[in-house]
């Protein structure tokens, strides 16, 4: 009944139950996958196997195993995970400077109640996958769980294999009404602070002279 709905609705097109259906149209040559999480792996393998481009929302999968055996299905074919924060402005205004001189960040990801999913691998993937795609990859130096009131707290210390130490606060224990996704990045001689979607800041922190903050002496505009 939704494969004839959506035909109604979407003047010219075609609606199908049938994954057969697309596979074996040879004008298809991308598909654009978002269905529940658990169903992703084996249709993402299906058409990888039929050489489609794919679009595929997270999680590609739910266990390393599987996630090596859709790469070596790969191939030729482009498959790009929805994780798009990776293509945020944000992000590429923060690509351009040298993070590798980053001393030490923070990050809180905080939202409401997500009880339809797993918030791990359907949420707080993206602020982890964020801070790799900034710092470069990283050993989790401790982690906390809380979890009340059927709600999840996590807190993770990372440390980057470029140097950096980073501190994670995810949670779904706040409000959907005013998340938060915040950012804020120690470098040596600047602080930024990314608040996400539209709020980039750098403030230059002051010079030292014989070891006195020159703020303390000369008040410095920001």
């Amino acid at each position: 009944s939704n494969a004839r709905n959506m035909a109604a609705r979407f003047q010219g097109c075609t609606g199908t139950d049938d994954i057969s259906d697309i596979i074996n149209d040879p004008e298809i040559k991308a598909v654009f996958l978002s269905l529940p999480p658990r169903l992703h792996f084996d249709t993402l393998r299906e058409l990888l196997l039929a050489s489609r481009h794919v679009f595929v929302e997270k999680p590609l999968c739910y266990s390393v195993k599987d996630l090596q055996e859709l790469i070596s299905l790969q191939q030729k074919s482009i498959c790009v995970p929805g994780l798009q924060k990776r293509f945020c402005r944000i992000n590429q205004l923060l690509k351009k400077k040298k993070l590798s001189d980053t001393t030490s960040y923070q990050y809180r990801y905080l939202c409401g109640p997500y009880p339809e999913g797993d918030p791990v691998i359907e949420l707080f993937i993206h602020p982890i996958d964020n801070v790799i795609q900034l710092f470069g990859n990283a050993v989790i130096k401790n982690i906390l769980k809380v979890q009340k009131h059927g709600n999840l707290t996590i807190f993770i210390m990372l440390g980057h294999v470029s140097g950096v130490a980073g501190c994670i606060e995810l949670s779904t224990d706040y409000s959907w009404s005013s998340p938060v996704d915040y950012l804020e990045i120690n470098r040596q001689n600047e602080i930024i602070k990314a608040s996400d979607p539209y709020h980039l800041t750098g403030l230059s922190t002051p010079k030292a002279v014989l070891g006195l903050p020159v703020e303390k002496v000369i008040k410095q505009p920001a």
